[in-house]
């Protein structure tokens, strides 16, 4: 037998959340939207928001998570990549750009 939906304790008012909101990075605004729908109470479990914002109900599980472990600053991390080396060298880019 499933449990029932966790409710998450959202400690932001819905006119930050709403400010936020519009403040976000365009990939960071759906978390927020989360948030959002959850303050209002138009959806409550992973599935209704899953479907309401069109992410995969695993996403919402892991915002969830997230947020209830360290508020809106572990929710809105930003950790995609970066740490790939450059395929070319620095010798090569300043050759390049000289005969440009």
């Amino acid at each position: 037998m499933a449990r029932p939906a966790k409710p998450i304790e959202i400690k932001e008012n819905l006119t930050e959340l709403k400010q936020l909101h519009k403040q976000a990075a365009p990939h960071l605004k759906i978390r927020v939207q989360m948030l959002i729908l959850s303050k209002l109470g138009k959806a409550s479990g992973k599935y209704a928001l899953a479907d309401a914002l069109g992410v995969n109900h695993n996403s919402i599980q892991n915002w969830r998570s997230r947020y209830q472990k360290g508020g809106l600053k572990k929710l809105l991390e930003d950790k995609r990549g970066g740490n790939r080396a450059a395929v070319i060298d620095s010798k090569t880019d300043k050759a390049i750009l000289s005969k440009l």
